[in-house]
């Protein structure tokens, strides 16, 4: 068997029944789910953002594993709950229900191939709120054991930059400069700050312990939050090796474990 065959049957739908049920049978194999979004990231980016870097890191991940770790990938859900986006054109959106109702049928499923472990790689930060419940909902629901992954590498940004460049800024932007570049339109970047519109201290961003609904519109008239004008290819392709280092690391430790 080939190496390019090996890679590609990482996969569940490249795989037979056969397979699937031999995979099944190693008590520590895992099974990845990657979640990401359909939506408008600013003038300069593609709606597919969440999903190419969804992509991006499937294919750098499965080219890092050993060909012996029992590691595979469920089929993507590329549209998720999007609908602090809504008004922007581009934007698919699930409601929190049909989005959670997609994980949990496919863990279920996942449970009934015979796997006992699953991982999420979410790529989109308005989806954490439901899966961060929705775990919990795996493991006592069908006995599986889940869990998040996190793919947010040590970065060198702005502290600014890092606390509320949160949508299309300049990590975002980097990224896709080091994975996509002929979809980076660099000179329609722009800059827009959420701490701007409200005084100090008053609201959180997004995964911190308290924040609050909103809706990205009350932000920023483009859709970028965070400054897009300092991204380079070169930070996105250290940070995007610093995200597989982080993840490589995270599901080796739940293979073992």
């Amino acid at each position: 068997m080939t190496q390019e065959n090996t890679r590609s049957q990482r996969f569940l739908v490249s795989m037979t029944p056969k397979m699937i049920r031999e995979a099944a049978r190693n008590s520590k194999a895992l099974i990845i789910l990657p979640t990401g979004a359909i939506e408008q990231h600013g003038p300069h980016l593609p709606v597919g953002v969440d999903s190419l870097l969804g992509t991006s890191f499937v294919s750098r991940l499965i080219a890092g594993l050993n060909e012996d770790e029992p590691v595979w990938f469920a089929p993507p859900i590329w549209i998720g709950k999007s609908n602090e986006h809504d008004g922007y054109p581009g934007t698919l959106s699930l409601s929190g229900d049909s989005f959670r109702a997609q994980v949990l049928s496919t863990a279920e499923q996942v449970k009934q191939m015979g796997f006992s472990r699953i991982a999420l790689l979410n790529t989109h930060g308005g989806n954490q709120p439901v899966l961060q419940t929705t775990v919990l909902e795996i493991e006592t629901s069908f006995g599986i054991k889940a869990s998040i992954l996190d793919s947010h590498p040590i970065t060198d940004l702005d502290p600014r930059e890092e606390q509320f460049g949160i949508h299309a800024g300049q990590y975002e932007t980097s990224l896709m400069l080091a994975i996509c570049p002929d979809m980076v339109e660099m000179d329609k970047a722009d800059c827009y700050w959420m701490d701007d519109r409200f005084p100090k201290g008053s609201f959180a961003a997004e995964n911190h312990f308290a924040t609050f609904a909103w809706k990205i519109a009350d932000f920023t008239p483009s859709g970028t939050l965070g400054d897009a004008t300092l991204a380079s290819a070169s930070d996105g392709e250290r940070w995007v090796t610093g995200v597989i280092d982080v993840l490589l690391k995270q599901i080796r430790e739940k293979v073992s474990g």
